[in-house]
């Protein structure tokens, strides 16, 4: 019998995830009020998280334009 594997969860604080991706508190709130990826709020916690996985997937790295030059 296979069993599938449930991902887990990477959650840090908005600091962290600030801190592992080179960008301010500030600008991962508008990422989240952007609706760019999710945040979470533990029971009986004040701090918000985010999911390392779901930044990493927004903040993928988009390729470069490339300009036909005829």
């Amino acid at each position: 019998m296979a069993t599938t594997a449930t991902p887990t969860k990477r959650l840090v604080s908005l600091k962290e995830g600030a801190e592992f991706y080179g960008v301010t508190i500030r600008t991962m709130s508008r990422y989240i009020d952007a609706g760019l990826f999710p945040a979470y709020r533990l029971p009986g916690q004040r701090t918000i998280r985010v999911d390392l996985a779901d930044l990493d997937g927004a903040l993928a790295t988009v390729p470069a334009k490339v300009v036909d030059e005829r």
